[in-house]
């Protein structure tokens, strides 16, 4: 009985870490709209309010990998502070891009934001 019940360091390594979340439409739509506000939209509003998004804010939400941003041409201000991200990637469409929060995560080497030509601040702090 007391094999039954015992945890796992395993199981307890579950437990205590939280899920790796992929950026995507529907994560940046549940962190960036009231969700009551959009519910007499139809798919197509929608996405066309999403992608005019001028801030999108993905902090302490456990993200490993910058991607799928390619849509949000029109982004000035991108939090992705507090994550697990480990490259600098994935920015290459973000041509507006004012603002990186990037600190507080896993990052080793600057990389890849030479085309960011408007890019003022970028926060790199703790990694």
């Amino acid at each position: 009985l007391e094999d039954e019940n015992a945890i796992t360091s395993k199981n307890l390594k579950l437990l205590q870490e939280p899920p790796v979340n992929e950026i995507d439409m529907k994560l940046i739509m549940k962190t960036s709209f009231e969700q009551d506000k959009l519910k007499n939209l139809s798919e197509e509003e929608k996405i066309d309010k999403l992608v005019k998004l001028k801030t999108i804010c993905l902090d302490w939400m456990n993200i490993k990998k910058i991607d799928k941003l390619d849509v949000f041409t029109q982004l000035e201000t991108l939090y992705l502070q507090h994550n697990i991200i480990e490259k600098i990637e994935g920015l290459d469409m973000l041509e507006n891009l004012e603002y990186l929060a990037l600190n507080s995560n896993k990052i080793k080497k600057i990389e890849n934001l030479e085309h960011l030509e408007n890019l003022a601040l970028l926060n790199l702090e703790d990694n």
